[in-house]
């Protein structure tokens, strides 16, 4: 995401995507400078809050291109938003000229963001998907300067804000965090090993892995997503957005070349426009193209929605109650030594 953003920033525009508040809540936020771009990098798993989001968009594209970073979901209701609905766009001359939406607000069309971020991007690997061609892409073409791009990235599913918060108050018992990011690197990138980071303001650091943290944990198990989430309109490679990214989960086995422990990133272009922006920062970044079969072999998501388990609203109460220290005992057992090992010589074998 860095280099698409930068890209984007260095030719006037504006980026838009999940960043932290005072109180890490997680919203989406505008930015215009490179110097804070860093508050829109690594991965937060919570929906993000979109509150006046689409219009400040629909008003950046009046300068210069945007950038916008979202779920899937909310690249669908962005793209409806500016370009579907006839009275949101209109043409006078070749020039782009918005007027207001007469009856629907952001909130209603976008419900939902968990932010797929990576920490850097240090390896692509494009899926060689066909272009799609529609006369959305055409409109966008002609609004030469005024580009909206959206990227979406390869969605599990949107965990609930309020267990987020939840959680956060609950690790903030040993004091206040000075920064979170949930995929931590220290721990390393293949084979999942990536970590859960608290950074709290008395210097000292909680370095979990991310099968042990509790809520990553009630993630991955879906038990804390959104219902919708279980039957999403948006899997798949019909969707809005003009790329998507992801981690390119299983790399160590197609290709272990790329695969530096560091994270490789998958990246699949949907439209032109995405094709465009890849061409333009290909010499920063080291590639290869593979089929699509391999590309979503060990990243189901793209193409399945999750399924909600039945447990799911009863733990959902608990998590919002703060029930975390007896879920994470309930929930994760402790590791035996034949996983310890398998663990140790996965590293010494990337050494």
């Amino acid at each position: 995401m860095s280099l698409l953003a930068q890209e984007i920033l260095n030719n006037n525009g504006t980026v838009y995507g999940a960043a932290y508040d005072e109180e890490y809540r997680v919203i989406h936020k505008r930015i215009d400078q490179i110097e804070d771009l860093d508050q829109l990098r690594r991965a937060k798993y919570a929906q993000s809050d979109l509150h006046g989001i689409f219009r400040q968009v629909r008003e950046d594209l009046k300068n210069g291109p945007v950038l916008f970073v979202g779920s899937p979901c909310q690249c669908a209701g962005l793209h409806a938003y500016i370009f579907r609905r006839p009275d949101s766009v209109k043409q006078n001359n070749g020039v782009q000229k918005t007027v207001p939406a007469k009856s629907q607000t952001e909130s209603d069309k976008s419900p939902a963001n968990c932010s797929g971020e990576k920490t850097q991007l240090n390896g692509v690997v494009q899926g060689n998907l066909k272009i799609q061609k529609t006369e959305d892409d055409k409109l966008k073409n002609r609004l030469f300067g005024n580009q909206l791009i959206l990227v979406d990235f390869v969605c599990h599913s949107i965990p609930s804000p309020a267990v987020w918060e939840s959680y956060v108050k609950w690790k903030s018992g040993k004091g206040k965090p000075e920064s979170i990011n949930q995929r931590s690197k220290k721990t390393g990138w293949s084979s999942y090993s990536y970590s859960i980071e608290f950074n709290y303001q008395n210097e000292t650091t909680d370095l979990i892995s991310n099968g042990k943290d509790i809520y990553m944990k009630l993630f991955i198990g879906d038990y804390i997503t959104r219902h919708s989430c279980a039957g999403c309109h948006f899997k798949g490679s019909q969707r809005s957005s003009d790329l998507t990214l992801g981690d390119f989960w299983g790399i160590w086995d197609l290709d272990p070349s790329m695969d530096d422990n560091k994270g490789t990133s998958l990246v699949v272009a949907h439209t032109e426009i995405g094709e465009e922006i890849l061409r333009r920062i290909s010499s920063k970044v080291r590639s290869k193209k593979v089929g699509m079969n391999d590309a979503t072999s060990q990243n189901p998501a793209y193409i399945r929605s999750c399924e909600i388990p039945e447990e799911r609203n009863k733990i959902l109460r608990r998590a919002l109650d703060g029930d975390f220290e007896l879920l994470e005992k309930e929930m994760i057992k402790p590791e035996g030594k034949p996983g310890i090992l398998k663990r140790i010589l996965a590293r010494l074998n990337r050494i």
